[in-house]
This record gives structure tokens, sequence and C-alpha cells, in this order.
């Protein structure tokens, strides 16, 4: 019997109030809320079968402005999930930015949040969305086409769904590059403190 189980890490990042722990939340089966600010950084386990095969998920969750700093803490990211809140220009604009800390090599998917907030003329429009996108892509930036998911953690639209390529992506990479990253089993491990508020 094998003793390994796969850890994946994916680091959740974007400006701050975009809704990233809202959504973290909500994949974990958490009710809506309105979180206040989170800390600098925080993560949350979750098991999940995988093709028969039981698989650790750390999701990450980063505080904006807190966290510009904070490099170290991406480093053996299987998937990062970049947010944006679909009706704040600035935090669309920020992308970059976010995108800079993160190296080059981990792949990512696109999350604009707060779906169910209705659009208006300062909203992001999904034609400025698709044009953002494609000039990543055709920069090389990527080496694949874009996953992008417009969420709402109020009415939990598109979470499951959008998480399902997350860690499709992040188990892939895992793959690819480090089954080093895995825990055994085998040994029951210290349960971690002061990390998951909630």
């Amino acid at each position: 019997m094998d003793n390994k189980r796969k850890v994946l890490k994916i680091i959740t990042i974007g400006d701050r109030s975009v809704g990233k722990l809202s959504m973290i939340k909500n994949y974990m089966g958490r009710p809506f809320f309105q979180w206040g600010n989170s800390i600098p950084l925080d993560f949350y386990f979750k098991d999940i079968m995988i093709d028969n095969e039981t698989v650790s998920l750390q999701l990450w969750n980063t505080h904006g402005s807190a966290f510009n700093d904070g490099k170290v803490y991406f480093r053996d990211v299987d998937c990062c999930v970049l947010c944006f809140n679909i009706h704040n220009q600035q935090s669309f604009d920020n992308l970059p930015h976010w995108m800079s800390l993160v190296d080059e090599k981990v792949p990512f998917v696109l999350i604009g949040t707060k779906s169910d907030i209705e659009r208006t003329e300062k909203s992001i429009s999904n034609e400025t969305i698709e044009e953002w996108c494609k000039h990543i892509e055709d920069q090389g930036i990527v080496k694949e086409k874009i996953h992008y998911f417009e969420t709402s953690a109020k009415l939990s639209t598109n979470i499951n769904e959008a998480y399902e390529i997350i860690i499709k992506i992040a188990l892939n990479q895992y793959n690819n590059t480090k089954e080093k990253n895995s825990i055994d089993i085998s040994i029951e491990p210290e349960k971690p403190k002061g990390i998951c508020w909630w």
C-alpha cells in the first residue's frame, strides 16, 4: 500500500475586498457571510477523492495590500487563483501586479467575482476581459488558453465549477513538477493551530 498522499498548494491572490475569502469559504461549504478583512495570510485544508485517490488541498488566502512582499509564500505553488471584482476597475488593472509575484511557470485560473451584482457602465465588460486574456495568451505568458469564471459566493455561482478546473490544473502541475510534495499518511500529523479561523 502506498502511504504517500499528494498535497496540492493553491494560492488565491488579488486586491483586498474582491471576495477571495468568501469564495474559499463557499467551496469549503460555509454559508455566505459579509466577511471582514482577513489576516495577511491564512489557509484551509480539504481532502477530496480523485480517481479513487485521496488528495489533500491547501487553499491559501492572501490579504490584498498587506501581501505585496509575500513572495516567500509562493514557493511550491501548484495553481494560482487570480481574482478581481468585475465591478471594480482598479482590481482589474492590478492583475499584472499580482501575476508578477508568481513564478511564470505556475499556471493560473482567472476569477471575476461578485457576478450576482448587475453590471453597470462602470463594470468591466466581457469584451474587455476577453481582450485581456487574449493579450496574455499572445504574449506567451501562459502555455494554454486562460480559464476564466465569473463567480458569486453569495449565490454559489460557478464556485464548484471553477474549483474543478483549478484542482485539475493543480494536479497536472504537481504530477509534472513535484512528486516529492506528498505526506506520509501512516503517521498521524499534529493538527496545525492558528491558521484557520472558521
